[in-house]
């Protein structure tokens, strides 16, 4: 089937042709395969067609909604059986950094890129909320004050773990080194990647995503708000005179926390470790792994 066309019905029709054919082919010797898992490059069309035919979901929300239940351990067995649909780590990492290149000047472009990462390789809904509990105290602390120092060496050392273990192996948190301090450097392979272009497409995507995130309902972005009105009232005390005495935060950026809220949290399970791996860190009981195709080592080209 050729289509000039490539909205989500497009699609979803092209795969219920495929079937068709499948079941005339094998007739009912064997059911039409559902894969535990969906890999995508980030399009937005791919994703719903996916989870529309293989899931049953008319929107995203009831993917979200499902994913939600999933990580707080109250999930059927019919919630688990569902597949998983996951955007490629270097699709996304790629409109983190178009998105990233709006809010920071180009040498900072690629400690945004680097705490997106630590969120993607978050493994637990509590450990992603602990990274991102830090990092909205780096991003809303006007001054190198106490908390902020606490929480980026927290960062860096969350940056370490991910590097010396086996499992786990980012592009992006290998290529770029955070210290304690909060100085960072990275490779000049990284610094070529950030100097590459931005297709039209990425642009147009990009537009497309944040429209469905915005009327998406979504119980990670209600979870995320929550944390982040919790750390912006606590940073507000650090415009106080008192804190003054403190060096100015290079990576003050309150807007880019924003997008990163709007855009990325509201649907982290398709981005993210949360679905991916053995669920049985959530308590469930003879679930198979949840293999991803190794693009969370992917380049960002």
């Amino acid at each position: 089937m050729l289509s000039t066309t490539h909205t989500t019905m497009d699609l979803v029709q092209w795969l219920q042709d495929f079937e068709a054919a499948y079941r005339n082919l094998y007739e009912f010797k064997a059911p039409f395969p559902r894969p535990p898992i969906v890999h995508s490059d980030g399009s937005l069309v791919f994703q719903l067609a996916a989870m529309r035919f293989f899931n049953g979901d008319n929107t995203m929300s009831a993917f979200l909604k499902r994913s939600w239940i999933i990580v707080n351990k109250k999930a059927t067995n019919e919630d688990l059986s569902k597949t998983v649909v996951h955007s490629c780590f270097a699709h996304f990492s790629k409109g983190v950094k178009h998105q990233a290149t709006k809010f920071f000047t180009k040498k900072k472009v690629a400690f945004a890129l680097w705490i997106m990462s630590l969120l993607v390789n978050s493994n637990t809904v509590e450990e992603m909320a602990s990274m991102w509990e830090h990092i909205c105290t780096v991003l809303l602390s006007p001054t190198q004050n106490t908390a902020y120092s606490v929480s980026i060496s927290c960062l860096s050392y969350a940056a370490d773990n991910v590097n010396n273990d086996p499992d786990k192996d980012n592009f992006i948190i290998r290529n770029v080194k955070v210290d304690s301090k909060g100085e960072y450097q990275y490779s000049s392979t990284l610094d070529q990647i950030i100097d590459s272009n931005i297709d039209d497409d990425d642009t147009e995507n990009s537009i497309s995503e944040q429209n469905a995130c915005d009327e998406s309902e979504s119980p990670f972005r209600d979870y995320f708000t929550s944390v982040f009105n919790d750390q912006k009232t606590k940073c507000a005390m650090f415009a106080n005179e008192n804190f003054q005495k403190y060096n100015e935060n290079p990576y003050y950026n309150p807007d880019y926390l924003k997008c990163i809220l709007s855009l990325y949290l509201s649907v982290a399970p398709i981005w993210s470790n949360l679905l991916m791996g053995n669920l049985g860190r959530y308590g469930y009981r003879n679930v198979e792994p949840i293999q991803h195709c190794g693009c969370h080592n992917s380049r960002t080209t």
